[in-house]
């Protein structure tokens, strides 16, 4: 729900989710997901 998030928090995880995109870097693995 984005109602129990603030406003500013919301938005940096929109912007870093699409610079991933961007980047085409989509962890799948773990070991991956950890050096994020």
């Amino acid at each position: 729900d984005q109602r129990s998030i603030a406003r500013f928090i919301a938005y940096a995880l929109c912007c870093a989710d699409e610079a991933l995109k961007d980047a085409n870097w989509l962890p799948e693995e773990r070991k991956e997901k950890q050096r994020t």
